[in-house]
């Protein structure tokens, strides 16, 4: 399988698989960071459809443009490819606090992409990035979900 920690900073995903590809992405050059690049520059630094599963650990609250990173990972993800996310979200405090969130997330915020929800079904016309849930976790504080790309 072939995986990209998007935005791993010095804690790069390490697969239990030893025969898993894990890259490595982000703006600074940390131990583990195979790629850097800007995640607010569009194209990443990937062809079509190379990923199997890319894994966004609390990063997608400080990148810009959340619609156009969302479609980024889709076109990079293979068909059937899982997006493993997991974001602060409102009403957690610490979703306000840190000053470099430009973002604040709901539980649901990320249906905006799923076209069997009525919020996706209400936005398709916003994006061309289509995933549908395959597995999601609320607390408190965080939302873990997992979304899979429909092509």
């Amino acid at each position: 399988m072939k995986i990209l920690d998007l935005g791993c900073g010095g804690n790069k995903y390490k697969s239990p698989n030893p025969e898993d590809v894990v890259i490595g992405l982000d703006k600074i050059k940390y131990d583990g960071v195979d790629v850097v690049h800007d995640l607010d520059v569009f194209p990443y630094p990937f062809e079509n459809n190379q990923f199997d599963v890319v894994i966004v650990k609390h990063v997608i609250e400080h990148l810009k443009d959340t619609v156009k990173v969302m479609e980024e990972i889709h076109r990079i993800l293979r068909l059937d490819g899982i997006i493993k996310m997991e974001y602060p979200v409102y009403p957690n405090p610490n979703a306000f606090k840190d000053p470099t969130h430009l973002h604040v997330f709901t539980y649901d915020s990320f249906y905006f992409f799923c076209p069997m929800t009525d919020f996706g079904k209400e936005n398709m016309q916003c994006t061309k990035a289509r995933f549908e849930i395959v597995n999601k976790l609320d607390d408190a504080y965080n939302t873990y979900i997992e979304l899979r790309a429909i092509k």
